[in-house]
């Protein structure tokens, strides 16, 4: 797929649970066109333990999502939405990045933003906005998740936010 012509939309989300830090830590993120069209979701587990906060997930997804945009191609205009303030205003710039760990994810991710494209708006989205990158980053949910695929294949949907 080429999308050097189009705007596309990333967002993204990370959990911890069931305690964090320590917990296990998921990411998932979905990719839409500028209509809402959907392209491509993905998600995982990081791992379980020391070192897994839900600030490192919400990084791991968001690198994972560009990771994959990158395979896909470059595009015109890329906008990135996440519910994760801290996420949202390090990789923008606006916050500055105190745990060394969390500022080397941040330079990956800014990083792979440049390789895509040279346009990118970042904003920062209410949870509620940010529902469907949400149910794929928890698996807890994971019967939700099987239900969303089966779902999408059967109708053909496209899903709008």
């Amino acid at each position: 797929m080429l999308f050097h012509d189009q705007t596309l939309v990333l967002n993204f989300d990370g959990a911890c649970e069931p305690i964090n830090p320590g917990g296990t830590a998921s990411w998932g993120w979905i990719l839409k066109d500028s209509y809402g069209n959907f392209i491509e979701n993905g998600q995982g587990i990081l791992g379980t333990g020391p070192g897994m906060t839900n600030n490192v997930a919400e990084y791991e997804a968001l690198e994972q999502g560009l990771r994959r945009i990158l395979v896909l191609g470059s595009c015109l205009h890329l906008i990135i939405r996440g519910d994760s303030k801290l996420v949202i205003n390090q990789v923008r710039g606006d916050w500055r990045c105190k745990k060394p760990h969390l500022g080397i994810r941040r330079d990956r991710c800014l990083e792979l933003i440049k390789a895509i494209t040279n346009d990118c708006d970042i904003q920062w989205i209410p949870r509620e906005m940010n529902a469907e990158a949400d149910l794929l980053s928890n698996p807890s949910r994971k019967s939700f998740v099987d239900k969303f695929r089966y779902f999408r294949k059967k109708n053909h949907r496209k899903f709008r936010q």
